[in-house]
């Protein structure tokens, strides 16, 4: 027998059809609270993420991939059918891709990409990604149309997108900058003998060693060498152990802004690598001369400056500087092992070295050149000041160079004074093999303790010759780090590199990273800089 619908089962009815069309994507209209505010109800879209672009650096009227995540997770159990397009588009263009197609089950995801050729003057706008799903809906009895909806969306700012490391260049200058002026290497021998310890690779590095909590490399690892290679972020204690997790971000410098006594120690021997030493010893020479930027990594940050002569590696910036804007650049080498050759104190496991300039964008030209050696030696060299450069020729080298030479020309320290007349005295540069110009930085490496000199002279007592008699050659353009508040994606290994606060060895005084040596220069704005004491150099 039929029962007849009364009206408040119609009226509930009818409530749930109102309902179920709320959740379907209609918005549903805000209620007031007693108090009389009115509470937007929550909505739960399917999810739309954009993971990552390359390349990086965006190039104008070149393809730029954008990959996407898209989750159909929300409370909403449908198919959602429909299609992503992503758009460049600012007031004078609007750049579109293909569209890629969605048919999603409730509960999965699915990730993607999408291929956008990048406009010509591409400083400003929009680059966005967009799920607009089809509707069916039966607007007029026993026909069926249907409409297209905007679901949901994911977006970054141009000017974001140009600037990831947000230190108010565009990367786009840095990676530039960075290429145009990377350095050339000569490293030395000793009894005729190659370096044997090389330039090193920072994963490399990591699959080869343990993370201690302390200085002592006979302790029990807090990661081992297994757990390293498979994660290496556990060096920033992103990943916990299953059976112990120690406190986040510890070994994190955006997290602890002090030096921590964390230590990444090499091992003597891995089973299943061969040799002693690997970690120690660095990638093999015909992977360097190969690779040509082993180890190396470039930094480009904003300084102000009333002249380059006034630059203060011991100056912490900050907003109120005068003068104008200078580009600082930044090369940070890194090796396995500092060895003194006569094995003394100065032997230590891992070892950072630098060569920097300071560029300045309004004449576009470098004014300044800096070589870093013992920590005791800053080589500054002020081009203004310079003469005319000087064509000379190297042992074993075919490239060009030229020599600049300044006051203190040939005059060099004696065993007290050691430090005296290394600045002003001669920087040297090697032609660029494509633009003609010289624009590369010659860097003499010591053999075995791997500082930096302008040349093959000068002196620091007990150490290694640094006559750059052994291999030479340009460097490859290395990868921008970025800052260390916002890493760049050029290496796998930057936010690692940046942002640990430990130490780069456990044997016999390893030193911090670049983020903790003077030498390293943060942007004025850093949130981590001002709080930091006792770097080193």
């Amino acid at each position: 027998m039929k029962k007849k619908l009364t009206k408040y089962s119609a009226l509930a009815i009818f409530v749930l059809f109102i309902a179920l069309a709320n959740i379907n994507g209609q918005t549903p209209t805000p209620t007031p609270t007693p108090s009389g505010e009115t509470v937007k109800p929550r909505l739960f879209p399917p999810s739309l993420e954009i993971v990552r672009i390359e390349p990086t650096i965006p190039i104008e009227n070149q393809p730029l991939r954008v990959y996407f995540k898209f989750s159909n997770d929300d409370i909403v159990r449908k198919v959602r059918t429909g299609t992503i397009t992503g758009h460049i588009f600012n007031n004078a263009f609007n750049v579109k891709s293909d569209a890629w197609k969605i048919n999603l089950q409730p509960g999965q995801s699915i990730e993607g990409s999408l291929t956008l050729n990048v406009p010509p003057n591409f400083k400003s706008g929009k680059l966005e990604i967009v799920y607009t799903e089809l509707q069916i809906i039966a607007s007029i009895p026993n026909k069926i149309s249907s409409v297209l909806n905007k679901i949901s969306s994911a977006s970054m700012d141009i000017e974001t997108l140009l600037d990831v490391d947000k230190d108010g260049i565009d990367d786009r200058t840095e990676h530039a900058l960075i290429e145009r002026f990377r350095p050339y290497y000569r490293f030395s021998l000793n009894k005729g003998s190659q370096d044997e310890y090389r330039p090193t690779d920072i994963s490399w590095y990591l699959q080869r060693s343990e993370l201690l909590s302390t200085g002592n490399e006979n302790d029990s690892p807090l990661f081992s060498n297994a757990e390293l290679t498979k994660h290496p972020e556990l060096v920033l204690m992103d990943v916990g152990k299953a059976d112990w997790i120690p406190p986040k971000g510890q070994s994190d410098i955006t997290l602890k802004v002090t030096k921590s006594d964390y230590h990444i120690n090499p091992l003597h021997e891995i089973a299943g690598i061969g040799g002693d030493d690997p970690g120690r010893k660095g990638n093999d020479w015909a992977t360097v001369l190969a690779q040509k930027n082993v180890g190396l990594y470039g930094h480009v940050v904003p300084i102000k400056l009333t002249n380059a002569e006034s630059y203060d590696r011991y100056k912490v910036s900050n907003g109120s500087d005068s003068g104008q804007v200078y580009y600082k650049i930044e090369y940070w080498q890194f090796f396995g092992f500092n060895e003194d050759n006569i094995g003394i104190a100065g032997q230590h496991e891992g070892d950072w070295t630098t060569v920097q300039l300071l560029y300045n964008p309004q004449t576009k030209q470098v004014e300044g050149v800096f070589h870093y050696a013992h920590g005791k030696i800053e080589a500054r060299f002020n081009l203004l000041k310079a003469g005319q450069p000087v064509p000379i020729t190297l042992p074993n080298s075919s490239e060009k160079f030229v020599e600049y030479r300044g006051e203190n020309y040939d005059k060099y320290a004696d065993l007290v004074a050691f430090i005296k007349n290394y600045s002003n005295n001669v920087v040297r540069f090697s032609q660029d093999p494509i633009s003609k110009e010289f624009t590369h930085p010659v860097v003499y490496i010591e053999w075995g303790a791997h500082e930096f000199w302008a040349t093959e002279k000068g002196f620091f007592p007990f150490v290694p010759n640094h006559n750059g008699d052994g291999y030479s050659f340009l460097t490859a353009t290395p990868p921008n780090l970025g800052e260390v508040e916002h890493s760049l994606a050029e290496t796998n290994m930057a936010k690692i590199i940046l942002r640990f606060n430990g130490y780069w060895g456990a044997y016999g005084g390893a030193p911090p990273g670049p983020n903790l040596h003077y030498q390293w220069t943060y942007p004025a704005d850093s949130s981590v800089r001002w709080q930091l004491k006792g770097l080193e150099n």
